[in-house]
């Protein structure tokens, strides 16, 4: 069996990257095996159709997602039961071609958060701190550090640099 493997770090909704991996399927004609799909976590098999006229056997693929701490991990693997090398290159063009067409179908998103456009996973963090805060577990300085990290934020306590140039504002 040939395998290729391919990794896409996720930072929006897990229900938009399973949309994007739904319209990659669509895209490229698969027809899906099996799919389980929960809150956090989903797994895909589906294959190429069969060809009458191919210089390579159907490639298998197997995707998978998980949902941890705001960010989605998608692994696709592609095999196929041919082992030459044109067939191992076939597998990981096809690899790549699915993973472009879900970047392109669920970009990443921005991980600061604007007042216009902000995602209900942060807000969702932002009031569990103020809870925390409010109930004392958490330090009036340690809630500041948290929000900061959750919303991409500098302090004014932190330096700040020129990103052309590296140097110091």
């Amino acid at each position: 069996m040939n395998k290729k493997t391919a990794v896409y770090t996720y930072s929006g909704a897990p229900k938009d990257l399973l949309a994007g991996v739904h319209r990659a399927i669509q895209k490229m004609n698969l027809t899906k095996k099996s799919e389980n799909i929960n809150d956090y976590t989903f797994s895909i098999d589906a294959s190429e159709k069969t060809k009458l006229v191919s210089t390579s056997w159907p490639i298998h693929f197997k995707i998978e997602s998980s949902f941890m701490n705001g960010i989605s991990e998608l692994n696709v693997e592609a095999s196929s039961k041919l082992t030459s090398i044109t067939q191992s290159h076939s597998n990981k063009k096809k690899t790549n071609e699915f993973l472009d067409l879900v970047k392109g179908y669920a970009p990443n998103i921005p991980k600061s958060v604007s007042s216009n456009a902000s995602t209900g996973s942060a807000l969702d963090e932002l009031q569990k701190l103020g809870a925390l805060r409010e109930q004392g577990i958490l330090t009036e300085e340690e809630f500041k550090e948290q929000k900061r990290k959750l919303l991409g934020t500098e302090t004014a306590d932190q330096p700040r640099f020129d990103t052309q140039t590296g140097r110091r504002l």
